[in-house]
């Protein structure tokens, strides 16, 4: 049976009574808000990973897809439907992330965000190899498309593979453009068949617009895990803000 868990403590339920894909003006303290629960498709989300080596590629087996849960996340009132990144992080250092386009804000404008996720993990177990082994999960966003590129220079990552076009942090730390917003520890953190409530209160999240207005959101996790690991977002939702305005 599924439990909700707060990985770090969410804003109001509220946040999921509606989830659509559009943006929507708020008439509440807040700018906007957009909302995504994956029922009825991926959203326009699209998954990348990074830090990998070229040469290993097919040994880390990354795989995006629009997925059912697993039948031990079933009930409670958590979507059915998420969007799946399975990956095995063979170096300890594994990225797995998603992005999507969003149109329709102010042009040129800093926005403080909000974001609340809803996240599930399952992982293939193997106690020797995976316990206190642990999985970060970041969110942030950036005026130009988020991309993972092949880095010819192999004193960047020790070898040559894979990296971002943005500051990511590293595992548990922020990045210029991500934030850490907690983890969990297999062997440790009671994350078999829980769905975590992942948000930054505790962390500020800003995105600037282009001038056409728009924005790319990511959220994604960095893992240590060795085995596969299927990590599932069930729902995303971000309210923007504009300071400005309530000045």
């Amino acid at each position: 049976m599924i439990k909700k868990i707060f990985l770090v403590f969410g804003l109001s339920s509220l946040l999921f009574s509606c989830m659509d894909n559009d943006l929507e003006p708020q008439t509440s303290r807040h700018d906007f808000f957009s909302a995504f629960s994956f029922e009825n498709g991926d959203g326009e989300w699209v998954g990348e990973f990074s830090n990998y080596p070229e040469s290993e590629q097919a040994k880390y087996g990354l795989e995006v897809a629009h997925d059912t849960l697993p039948n031990t996340f079933a009930g409670g009132s958590y979507n059915d439907m998420a969007m799946r990144l399975t990956g095995r992080s063979l170096n300890g250092e594994l990225f797995m992330y998603m992005k999507v386009h969003i149109e329709n804000l102010e042009p040129n404008v800093s926005y403080d965000l909000d974001i609340n996720m809803n996240v599930a993990f399952d992982v293939e177990s193997d106690s020797n190899v995976v316990d206190a082994k642990k999985i970060y999960v970041k969110a942030g966003a950036v005026t130009t498309e988020p991309v993972s590129t092949l880095t010819p220079d192999e004193a960047e990552l020790g070898y040559i593979g894979y990296t971002t076009s943005f500051d990511k942090g590293n595992l548990g730390s922020d990045g210029a453009d991500l934030a850490y917003l907690g983890s969990i520890e297999i062997g440790k953190t009671a994350y078999e068949d829980n769905v975590f409530t992942v948000d930054n209160r505790n962390e500020k999240i800003t995105g600037t617009t282009d001038a056409d207005g728009k924005l790319w959101l990511i959220v994604g996790i960095e893992t240590e895990v060795p085995t596969k690991l299927d990590t599932y977002f069930t729902e995303v939702s971000v309210f923007y803000d504009n300071p400005l305005n309530n000045e």
